[in-house]
């Protein structure tokens, strides 16, 4: 399954296409999600989502995780991936969703057992040109340093700046390349 196939079959529920689901397959957006949600979706959503369903019980877990994080649905996201612990992806939404929260410390902590994730050498190759464009310097093409995005986001985290519209975009990215890996079933 694709991103686009997953938009469809989100849009094809009993809710249709009118209801207000992040477009996952758009780049450039300008309402990419905060960097710490001060609110969640609309609970309509989190019934869509929880009726998602993957090949295996596995991904469905990984798919839920993420598109409840997508969706700022933080506690159903933590729930979806702290039942997956040791699981490097699931690992993943839980890193995300800590420094989502913000818990900083504890998304790093998350991080740490993750590793030198598959998502990462697209990501840093993606990243570090939006964020240097916003005038994020030290982040390398080559490779993704999460502890480095995990530092920004808590700087940037309530500022009205180019740096913070870098970081919700290359936070856009990441949980897209997350949710691509997530659909491939690896």
């Amino acid at each position: 399954m694709t991103l686009t196939e997953l938009h469809q079959r989100l849009a094809a529920t009993p809710l249709g296409a009118s209801a207000p689901l992040r477009d996952l397959t758009t780049a450039a957006r300008p309402d990419w999600p905060e960097l710490a949600p001060t609110r969640s979706a609309e609970p309509a959503i989190a019934a869509v989502i929880a009726g998602i369903s993957g090949d295996s019980t596995r991904q469905t877990t990984l798919l839920r995780a993420g598109l409840y994080l997508m969706h700022d649905l933080l506690d159903p996201s933590h729930v979806q991936s702290q039942s997956m612990e040791g699981d490097p992806d699931a690992d993943l939404w839980h890193a995300i969703m800590h420094r989502r929260e913000p818990d900083y410390g504890n998304s790093k902590y998350w991080y740490r057992h993750v590793g030198d994730h598959p998502v990462f050498g697209q990501l840093a190759a993606l990243a570090a040109p939006l964020l240097t464009t916003a005038g994020v310097p030290g982040f390398s093409s080559d490779r993704w340093d999460p502890y480095r995005f995990v530092d920004l986001c808590q700087q940037a985290e309530r500022e009205q700046s180019p740096r913070n519209l870098a970081a919700r975009h290359v936070q856009w990215i990441e949980m897209s390349l997350h949710l691509s890996h997530c659909l491939q079933g690896r």
